[in-house]
């Protein structure tokens, strides 16, 4: 098997059964590490239910999404005239949000139904052709042709803002990385930021990463340096202050409770993707204890 995105030699990895039924084999690519499934046949099974069960985060991630793509758009995008496009948007939820901050989104998603953001599909705006930037959160990971996927994208909009997870090094077998998540089949393609450049050049486009989560490419020229880029998918420097002044106000708050009610209450997020995985009887390994990603 060669790689989706160089075209080199792809080794085996590891075999695992997606779905719990299917004998699937991943495989890394030798040059620029990226690592794909076999040729997925299992996707239409897969997308019976769209939102997996297991995504407990269906509802905190886009709402901090929506804070790093108003940075983003504030810093390079103040003033056009075009829309901006939700691709992979889901139920809407991230879409309803930039729109009641004023931004014009639309939505678009093939397998989820429009719940929270309806008469703004891409559907509704057939005349809607060119969007400045396009926000595909969560979505790369599952594409089983990504070149194919991102060209497409291209022709709506010179940018793409996007967010997957850079796979570690070291990576040996399933139980070693639970972004593989082969109990919902859903996620065919795992990245590095090696392979996010061999994308960019097949692409021409230009790679901002923040080496993490988050990535941007671009066939603009935009005024941004991959540090402010890393900047603004991290929390712009100007909320700093207003942070200090959170923890104050918090801190005073702790000051004016009895003093067995000041520990902040924990996330359940964790918790809940692990009762998640207990009810169906999967054990993908979370510590019901580890930091939420949104923390």
């Amino acid at each position: 098997m060669n790689c989706n995105i160089c075209g080199r030699p792809a080794e085996p990895l590891f075999t695992t059964r997606v779905l719990g039924r299917h004998e699937v084999t991943y495989h890394r690519c030798g040059r620029c590490g990226f690592i794909q499934t076999d040729e997925p046949f299992w996707l239409a099974e897969a997308y019976k239910d769209a939102i997996n069960i297991y995504d407990v985060w269906a509802v905190s991630r886009p709402i901090h999404d929506c804070e790093m793509v108003v940075r983003l758009i504030d810093r390079c995008f103040a003033g056009t005239g075009l829309p901006f496009l939700d691709f992979g948007g889901g139920h809407g939820i991230f879409t309803r949000r930039m729109r009641d901050k004023g931004y014009p989104f639309l939505r678009s998603d093939t397998y989820t139904p429009n719940l929270y953001a309806r008469c703004f599909d891409v559907t509704d705006y057939p005349r809607e052709s060119r969007f400045a930037l396009i926000a595909c959160f969560e979505v790369f990971e599952h594409l089983p042709d990504p070149i194919k996927e991102l060209r497409a994208l291209f022709e709506l909009a010179d940018t793409v803002v996007f967010s997957t997870n850079i796979a570690p090094a070291g990576l040996k077998k399933e139980g070693d990385w639970n972004y593989f998540s082969p109990y919902h089949g859903q996620h065919v393609s795992f990245y590095t930021v090696a392979a996010l450049e061999e994308l960019a050049a097949a692409t021409g486009s230009r790679l901002y990463t923040d080496r993490l989560d988050h990535h941007l490419l671009t066939r603009a020229n935009l005024r941004l340096t991959q540090a402010q880029f890393v900047g603004i998918a991290s929390g712009h420097p100007s909320n700093r202050l207003r942070r200090l002044l959170q923890k104050a106000g918090n801190a005073l708050l702790r000051l004016s409770r009895p003093r067995s009610q000041w520990k902040p209450r924990e996330s359940l997020t964790f918790a809940d993707f692990n009762r998640v995985c207990e009810i169906t009887k999967k054990e993908p390994g979370f510590p019901e204890n580890k930091p939420g990603v949104m923390d």
